[in-house]
This record gives C-alpha cells, structure tokens and sequence, in this order.
C-alpha cells in the first residue's frame, strides 16, 4: 500500500468567513453596480416626493344649487327620510315616499316654501326651482 500522501487543511475561524464573505459580497455589488442603482432611486424619489409636494390641491367648488339641498336637508331634519329627493339640473323635486300624515305634510310644505318651492299635484312632488343666477 502506497503512503497516503498527507495534504494539510487550512483552518479558518469564523471571522476568517465572516471577512471572506463580506469582501466577495462587495466585489459582487460594486460589479452589478446595485449601490447606484439604489442612490438613483432614492434621489428619484427624492424628486418625485418634491414634485408632488408641488402640486396643488384644488377643492372642487361646490354648486350654489348643492348648498340649497344641504340647507334643505337640514331644515326638513327626520322628514327628509319620508322622501325621495331627486337633483336634476334646473330643479330639486321631493316626492314622498309613502302617505304623508297631515303635520308631516305641512312641515315638509312649509320648508319647501321657504326655499321658494311649491307642491305639484300633478307630480305629486314637491318642487324647487333653482335659481338661474
């Protein structure tokens, strides 16, 4: 039998790795250039956060007529419940959604005058016109 030809092993301790390791990470990033891939990003999001900080924020202005339904809403209170209520361009049109007993009647009527409206026997509605101004 020959001699079994001794080959001696390098024994690394686990910083020795840790050193390795981290040299070979770096070499593999600076090749793949992935830290400037990542600055150009950030400094992209930079700039994008910049451009929308500039943008303006614009309410969305809110028709005379849309205020009108929220005023009248709010006087009819409970009762509004006891209607349909229809927004059409040149008129509000509230139309009951079952009988209305006579104070409800009167109540609701009475609303709907103060905000110049008129009840339509023909339509069995209530009716606003809104204003052309």
């Amino acid at each position: 039998m020959e001699d079994a030809k001794f080959n001696p092993v390098e024994v690394l301790t686990r910083e020795d790795v840790e050193k390795i390791v981290e040299e070979k990470l770096k070499k593999l990033l600076e090749g793949l250039e992935i830290k400037k891939k990542v600055a150009e990003l950030e400094s992209s999001v930079i700039d994008l956060r910049s451009m929308i900080s500039n943008i303006p924020i614009v309410k969305p202005k809110v028709a005379d007529y849309e205020l009108a339904a929220q005023a009248l809403l709010a006087d009819l209170g409970e009762r509004s419940k006891l209607l349909e209520i229809v927004v059409r361009k040149d008129s509000i049109m509230l139309r009951p959604k079952r009988y209305l007993e006579t104070q409800d009647f009167r109540a609701v009527t009475d609303v709907v005058k103060k905000h110049d409206g008129f009840w339509s026997s023909v339509k069995r509605s209530f009716i606003i016109r809104k204003s052309k101004g």
